[in-house]
């Protein structure tokens, strides 16, 4: 199972709490990128209640060091958050340096376990989404970097984004190039 796939619920719980699996024991994404919506992406975090904002978070981008940290945040120009591409419903949502998550400076955001343990990382997350309708639907994003970006990981696991947009990157998809793909989520009826 990748970090961004996994089977669907019947329905999202009614708390918009999203425990990503990337942390041992699980941890409230929400909490640790300030988010107040639903986050949609991680596993067990692909349905969400129709009618509600929401936010995608992405596999982080994994640095070797604190400066491959720096260097992305210097180079990051935006985000663009693609939702149901080429369909009629199309619309995209598009974020500065604002959307980036590292944690605070005292305490950087860290992989806690796996390949990549003790890796610091960065991300961005989406700023609230407007609500979708019931039914699935589909995201990609894309990243402007005003320079070519490189995590500093060597071997298979290194990952260089170009200067201009690209397809958003992840170690944790080497077999697709490391390219996040677009993603399916769920959007069912609340129960009354």
């Amino acid at each position: 199972m990748s970090i961004i796939t996994g089977p669907a619920a019947a329905a999202p719980p009614t708390e918009r709490i999203c425990l990503s699996n990337l942390f041992d024991p699980p941890d409230s994404l929400n909490a640790r990128y300030g988010v107040d919506e639903r986050i949609i992406g991680p596993p067990g975090c692909l349905d969400a209640l129709a009618g509600e904002h929401w936010a995608r978070a992405v596999p982080p981008w994994v640095t070797a060091t604190d400066a491959g940290i720096a260097a992305f945040r210097q180079n990051f120009v935006s985000a663009r958050w693609v939702i149901d591409a080429g369909t009629p419903q199309e619309f995209t949502v598009t974020a500065g340096p604002e959307s980036l998550q590292s944690g605070p400076p005292e305490d950087p955001f860290t992989v806690p376990s796996g390949p990549f343990a003790g890796k610091p990382f960065i991300t961005p997350v989406s700023p609230a989404i407007r609500p979708l309708s019931v039914g699935t639907h589909t995201n990609i994003v894309f990243v402007t970097m005003s320079a070519e970006t490189c995590n500093g990981l060597g071997g298979l696991a290194e990952i260089c984004l170009p200067a201009g947009e690209s397809q958003y990157a992840s170690p944790f998809f080497p077999s697709v190039g490391h390219l996040v793909p677009a993603s399916g989520f769920n959007f069912v009826a609340p129960t009354p």
